[in-house]
């Protein structure tokens, strides 16, 4: 795990879909979560599968390319884990998201985040709009985390 201005960011041997699985209700104490990637998909309110999460999710919502919904739909509704298979991005917030992330930013590995730090752009959005956790899932799982003691509790065992 490594430091930049107090974000904290890595790469492990993970998938977002495990993580959500074995850490839904602990991911589900953040207010909302932005997906900007679903198996490499992004664009996702025009997608089949963003369609389908804004037609049967309470609360989807689109945001630009992107789709923000209630992070406690991870915990409550089973088969959203099922939709990450991995090329997935998402983004925690504590706070509302009210601008999706500009074009560029990403957290998709490659590269992965144990080779290479983050994008600056992406630190300086990541932090700008008070996001508290990303993860970014294909090649490893990238992480990149503001929370020192949520990132110790969900990935207890990885690090």
């Amino acid at each position: 795990m490594s430091n930049v201005r107090t974000l904290r960011y890595g790469c492990l041997g993970l998938s977002i879909g495990d993580l959500i699985r074995t850490n839904a209700k602990l991911l589900s104490d953040y207010n909302h979560v932005l997906i900007t990637a679903l198996d490499s998909v992004r664009g996702l309110p025009a997608a089949k599968v963003g369609r389908a999460m804004l037609r049967e999710l309470p609360h989807a919502r689109a945001l630009g390319n992107s789709l923000v919904l209630p992070a406690r739909i991870l915990a409550e509704v089973g088969w959203v884990s099922d939709l990450f298979s991995g090329f997935d991005e998402v983004w925690f917030f504590d706070s509302a998201v009210t601008d999706p992330p500009p074009g560029g930013i990403s957290v998709l590995p490659p590269p992965t985040f144990d080779r290479v730090k983050p994008e600056a752009d992406t630190m300086e959005w990541f932090m700008e709009v008070n996001c508290k956790l990303a993860l970014g899932d294909g090649y490893g799982m990238n992480y990149l985390s503001a929370d020192r003691e949520v990132l110790r509790h969900l990935l207890r065992g990885h690090l």
